[in-house]
């Protein structure tokens, strides 16, 4: 479901661009179009959008499959009109599904007799399964309760704060209260002793997650059962466990055999796996899997037969299409044991190929593991200077979409980036993306500002500081005391009609308000950069502006004990007087060149090229330099008169 809303007036219809020579005028956005239009100008004006869209391949942010085999895709084309829930009318895919759900089944070690059929669903993906797996829980906790004279009205299912967002709708959407175990720095997943601790009477299950999605990791599925089985026996609660295997459900089997998270584990009576990750189908497909039929409650299974015969089904949806069903059965005989396992020992190289890449560069920090979802999840040694949203998005002008984000509750403190290794990933774009991750180090490493981009709060307010700080009130100051000011003090002896003595005071009081607001002004872009996190003295402009300044001062106090007060002997003033015009003259110059300096770094740092602000600030270098020029010419005519 998408929640939309009409953003504005200027977004009320969709201009046409190719498909110009089949329509007159622009198409509504928010309503249907009251004539049709040719199928070539639809297919232009969607297509011409979508090219907006980045590309699904180097989508490094999602765990979802984006390349299968021509073959699989000719077959999901070919059933693409096909509705699932048609059993009658399509039994072979019906057949399909079974034998699909007996293989995982299977695969996940579920405990069947030789000619015992598994007890699983196909569903739209893991979000979908985990909603059933949680209603038969539910419903079975709640019979017992009821059979037994207790109240059933509280339940809860524990889990680690990294649970995906499903867990968190299915607790909202059917009432059950979520008691999450908090994650500590350093430690990403669900700790067992404390996830135990938390079960009470009214807990339905304890949901455990094969691969986190925060980084990738296992949790201790085989710790966690022996736990809860102790705590049963000493309570006499039969709390069970269910194993989140979106991610890893695929994975496990194929690298890692050995080691315990499945039905060998007693306590574990479902499992859920996404089909379109690591199952390496097109999204939406996943499956749930129960451990017998005694753990899928009979009442929650619908018989209907209006389309044509008896149809068992238990799913939150009706209609599906039947593509990725028969894609997950084409995977599973195409592949078998041994392609799954070439495919994931694959995806585990180029993920630890990338690790070593990132390490390398002696900048990150990994909070991935070596044994988990093939990703890598790293995050900065030093975030003094830029982060981890800032690496992000400048990764997107490579092509590239990593994600970046903070890790949850008492550890919301840590920022990772995650790169998801997927079939398609190679070792040859592995070794394109530490490069350009080197790349925008280093690109972050030589700008002399930080934007945050923390926070679309935090970017506002950089922004606004900008604005405010170093577009207005540094350079405004700066001109209108060294450059405006000083000038009118230097050309005092021609523009003061008054007594020689007046213009002295003019004179001198012009100069004193310049480098008054000066301070001001050099303050304001100190405390800029203190806010943004630069140096002070980064660059050509901030030292001719800071050396002009000090330059100034001390030219002005020679001035005032030489001329004003105490007011040195007649000979010392007349030789003293060239020298203190002529190094008036330079110091103009100077003032002149920091302005303009200040103007090329601010159209440089902002990128300015063809920008309307850029005209502006060509003009208004002009201008600052012919005002100077005119001061100087004055000062040397009269001079010389």
């Amino acid at each position: 479901m998408v929640l939309s809303k009409i953003s504005s007036q200027s977004d009320v219809s969709v201009h046409s661009t190719f498909a110009s020579r089949y329509v007159r005028e622009s198409l509504p956005r928010y309503r249907m179009p009251d004539n049709s239009i040719p199928k070539e100008a639809a297919f232009q004006i969607i297509n011409d959008e979508l090219m907006l869209d980045g590309r699904p391949r180097l989508n490094l942010a999602s765990f979802v499959t984006t390349w299968m085999e021509p073959e699989c895709d000719k077959l999901i084309m070919d059933a693409l009109n096909k509705n699932y829930v048609d059993m009658d009318e399509y039994p072979v895919t019906t057949e399909l599904q079974n034998r699909c759900v007996n293989m995982i089944a299977h695969l996940f070690n579920a405990p069947l007799g030789e000619s015992e059929a598994a007890v699983g669903v196909g569903t739209v993906g893991s979000s979908e399964a985990i909603m059933l797996a949680g209603l038969a829980f539910k419903r079975k906790w709640q019979n017992k309760r009821r059979a037994l004279g207790l109240p059933c009205d509280k339940p809860n299912i524990v889990t680690g704060a990294n649970v995906q967002v499903c867990w968190e709708k299915f607790a909202r959407y059917f009432e059950v209260e979520l008691k999450e175990v908090k994650l500590t720095e350093g430690y990403y997943v669900m700790d067992p002793e404390k996830a135990v601790e938390m079960v009470d009477e009214n807990t339905i299950c304890v949901a455990a997650i094969l691969g986190s999605t925060l980084n990738g990791e296992f949790e201790d599925v085989k710790k966690l059962n022996d736990l809860l089985t102790e705590k049963n026996r000493v309570t006499g609660w039969d709390t069970p466990i269910h194993v989140d295997a979106a991610s890893g459900g695929f994975i496990a089997p194929f690298l890692w055999p050995e080691l315990e998270w499945d039905f060998r584990l007693p306590l574990v009576k479902s499992i859920n796996v996404s089909g379109h990750k690591y199952g390496l189908v097109y999204a939406g497909v996943g499956w749930a899997i129960w451990r017998s039929k005694d753990d899928l409650p009979d009442e929650l299974i619908f018989h209907i037969n209006y389309l044509g015969a008896d149809q068992p089904t238990f799913t939150l949806n009706f209609s599906k299409g039947s593509s990725q069903i028969i894609a997950q059965y084409y995977q599973l005989i195409r592949l078998g044991h041994e392609g799954y396992r070439n495919v994931m020992e694959n995806c585990h190289e180029n993920a630890m190929f990338l690790r070593e890449g990132l390490e390398r560069t002696g900048r990150f920090e990994i909070v991935s593991k070596e044994i988990g979802v093939p990703l890598v999840a790293f995050s900065l040694k030093d975030n003094s200077r830029h982060d981890e949203f800032e690496i992000a998005e400048m990764l997107r002008s490579y092509g590239w979409i990593v994600p970046a984000y903070t890790m949850p509750a008492d550890a919301q403190h840590i920022t990772v980036l995650r790169v998801v290794i997927r079939e398609d990933f190679s070792r040859t774009l592995a070794e394109r993306l530490v490069l350009d991750v080197t790349k925008v180090l280093h690109e972050l490493d030589n700008l002399p500002v930080r934007l945050h981009a923390k926070s679309t709060a935090v970017v506002e307010e950089a922004a606004a500081a900008v604005v405010v700080a170093a577009g207005e009130v540094h350079p405004f100051l700066m001109f209108c005391g060294f450059i405006f000011l000083v000038g009118q003090a230097m050309m005092a002896y021609k523009t003061v009609p008054a007594a020689k003595q007046a213009q002295k005071v003019v004179h001198m009081v012009l100069h004193l308000i310049g480098i008054a607001l000066g301070i001001v002004g050099i303050a304001a872009v100190f405390r800029f950069h203190d806010m943004i996190g630069a140096e002070d003295m980064f660059s050509l402009h901030s030292w001719i502006g800071l050396t002009t300044f000090i330059m100034l001062g001390l030219q002005w106090l020679l001035g005032l004990v030489t001329y004003m007060f105490p007011k040195a002997s007649l000979e010392t003033r007349s030789r003293m007087m060239p020298w203190h015009i002529s190094f008036g003259r330079a110091l103009l110059y100077m003032a002149v060149a920091a302005a303009l300096t200040g103007l090329m770094q601010r159209e440089t740092l902002l990128n300015l090229r063809g920008h309307a602000e850029a005209r502006l600030i060509n003009f208004t270098g002009l201008c600052i330099l012919l005002f100077g020029i005119f001061v100087d010419l004055s000062v040397a005519m009269a001079h010389h008169a």
